[in-house]
């Protein structure tokens, strides 16, 4: 029986969580966690996929990494079911690097996501305002509130 090395919930949760469990595929960004529409609980969609496989014989195995650097959160991305069977199956178009671009570009997203004001109920083309200040500076802003004078 081979041993596989699987990501802890710890390290699953911190994968989802650093893309804001939201597929890490590139175009996707499909929500991998939901409620549960009766009583309790969250539905997950998603899976800590590994970069390189968890063992022997699995897509993009390393046999120079050690068992510790394989169950690592550097060593995995967060994907939705269907993309994460997909780059597993495909393991020659989804290189070691490619995924771990997908990773950090994915992550940059979500930082991205967290830290820009918007409101629920309003696009990004209503909230977005240049405003020009002089003529050398110019700033983008958001509208927060407004009065006749103010």
């Amino acid at each position: 029986m081979t041993k596989r090395d699987n990501f802890s919930l710890k390290i699953k949760t911190e994968l989802a969580g650093r893309v804001g469990w939201r597929c890490a595929f590139p175009g996707c960004r499909v929500a991998t966690i939901g409620p549960k529409l009766e009583g309790s609980g969250v539905v997950i969609t998603g899976e800590a996929a590994h970069i390189t496989a968890a063992s022997p014989g699995g897509p993009r195995y390393d046999d120079t990494m050690t068992s510790d650097a394989r169950k690592d959160a550097q060593n995995g991305l967060w994907l939705c079911a269907n993309h994460a069977d997909i780059v597993d199956k495909d393991e020659l178009n989804y290189s070691v690097a490619t995924l771990k671009i997908f990773r950090r570009q994915a992550e940059e997203l979500a930082h991205h996501e967290l830290t820009q004001f918007r409101r629920a109920d309003a696009s990004s083309a209503e909230l977005l305002t240049l405003v020009e200040v002089g003529f050398d500076l110019v700033f983008e802003g958001y509208w927060a509130s407004a009065e006749r004078d103010v």
